[in-house]
């Protein structure tokens, strides 16, 4: 990886692919879920757990929906989700798998790592100050990179999500349009199925789809 590579737009390409805007709001829910996984799973760890990937196929939509909507996921409905797919035994495992997925991301995974772990995943977690101090980086720098270790999470475990959500494209659409929104995002990751696919976008020449019909409103994921 070469070190001109612009980790923000790798990201939010990464994003755009998988049916998410790079914006405030999808940040602040992202970094809710780590918050929320960080307080209770000590509490969580020895639950029974049960089998199969019922609660992914449920919960993705379901979240979809959450983060579609125009205010922020509350912190009793992301502690929900999180109890819900730790009951199953799932979360353990897409995280150590996303956190593998961040660390070989690009020459900045390391310092992404030890961000998300020394924050909010490791077995003991830290204060914002230590983690800052021990990355070696100034204040400002220091958000930067959290903002991208935060984001860069989100979109590699929402991708692990839609293996499980069967019909996601048509289901994504119909999410959007029941709040209020214009199908974009469902229909950016329609196209990108259709590039990887061979298949030519139907769309070509419509220059409306580039333009102001595919922008969301504002405040929404």
């Amino acid at each position: 990886m070469s070190k001109g590579t612009n980790d923000k737009d790798r990201i939010n390409r990464l994003l755009k692919k998988f049916g998410v805007h790079f914006s405030s709001k999808t940040y602040r829910n992202i970094r809710t879920f780590l918050e929320m996984y960080r307080e209770i799973r000590r509490d969580l760890k020895n639950i029974p757990k049960s089998v199969g990937d019922a609660v992914i196929r449920k919960s993705a939509p379901e979240l979809f929906r959450a983060m579609s909507e125009a205010e922020d996921i509350s912190r009793g409905r992301v502690g929900d989700f999180v109890e819900e797919l730790m009951s199953y035994g799932w979360l353990e495992n897409y995280i150590e798998a996303t956190l593998d997925e961040v660390r070989s991301f690009s020459l900045d995974g390391e310092t992404y790592y030890k961000i998300l772990t020394g924050l909010y995943l490791g077995e003991k977690t830290y204060d914002a100050s230590i983690v800052e101090e021990d990355t070696g980086y100034c204040h400002s720098t220091f958000q930067n990179k959290k903002r991208h270790a935060v984001m860069l999470f989100g979109v590699l475990f929402w991708k692990r999500m839609l293996d499980h959500w069967d019909n996601s494209i048509v289901e994504m659409e119909k999410i959007e349009r029941q709040e209020g929104r214009d199908g974009s995002l469902a229909e950016r990751r329609r196209s990108e199925e259709d590039r990887r696919s061979g298949v030519r976008d139907r769309r070509k020449g419509d220059r409306r789809v580039l333009g102001d019909r595919r922008m969301a409103p504002s405040g929404c994921l």
